[in-house]
């Protein structure tokens, strides 16, 4: 072994010396979720790094560790083509459900990685774990983005109704080609969501949701409003992204998103 290696084997078993008494005595819960990573990336024992990801979850509530932990149950492939190949060995008794709950939690404590996953794995459906439910999948895509404040929009209401969608059959594993009626979704969910995003911009004087009902005024065909939605949340808010958008505003109100 070179002495560059030896250096390395070296530092690394330092620095998960320090993790470890970080997270074992010191109790601190970032540095916990740094101990999983390190034996999930480093060490290659995913057992390990997902005991810690669970202890760190369950005691205390780290919304990265019960994501990766419900990452790491789940192995569901190219879904979570994020982690490499060598982790679906460390999926012990593989539990896609508890998966799914550990998601959800994760989801509920503030990761918007999550919350993404929920929003996909809900429009794609996994049989006997997670029904196919559209509306299920814009609420968490919603939530994602208020999580990660990725306020690009991308659920695109409209675009993504209207769109072809390639879906995997579960039966047979191939590829299909179909089309959401538009109609029908935007029926029930819309509503709903506008009235959410009304109450938590004016009742809560939220600049973050006053921008997604900017983007929900626009969507249902109201652009002055939306244009005014941005340029109050650009004054008095100085929120940037409304501020970004508003500059958008061409001379008859169409609004780029």
């Amino acid at each position: 072994m070179n002495r560059q290696a030896l250096n390395l084997k070296e530092e690394a078993a330092k620095l998960e010396s320090q993790l470890e008494s970080s997270c074992n005595d010191l109790k601190m819960s970032e540095e916990c979720h740094l101990l999983g990573r390190f034996l999930e990336i480093v060490k290659k024992d995913n057992a390990k790094a997902a005991a810690v990801y669970k202890s760190n979850c369950q005691d205390d509530q780290n919304e990265n560790s019960c994501c990766d932990l419900g990452n790491a149950k789940c192995c569901f492939g190219a879904a979570l083509a994020n982690f490499s190949d060598d982790l679906d060995k460390g999926c012990v008794g593989k539990n896609p459900s508890l998966a799914i709950n550990n998601l959800k939690r994760s989801c509920q404590l503030g990761s918007g990685m999550a919350c993404q996953l929920l929003a996909h794995f809900s429009d794609i459906g996994i049989p006997g774990v997670v029904e196919k439910d559209f509306s299920a999948s814009l609420k968490y895509d919603f939530e994602a983005n208020r999580q990660l404040e990725v306020l690009e929009d991308r659920t695109k209401l409209v675009a993504i109704l209207n769109s072809m969608k390639a879906m995997r059959t579960p039966s047979s594993g191939s590829w299909s080609i179909i089309m959401i009626d538009p109609n029908k979704e935007m029926e029930k969910l819309m509503p709903q969501l506008g009235m959410e995003f009304w109450s938590k911009c004016y009742r809560d004087n939220s600049p973050i949701d006053c921008r997604h009902l900017a983007s929900f005024m626009y969507l249902i065909k109201d652009s002055e409003k939306s244009a005014t939605l941005l340029r109050t949340t650009c004054d008095e808010h100085k929120y940037a992204d409304s501020c970004h958008k508003y500059a958008d505003v061409s001379p008859n109100n169409q609004i780029e998103f």
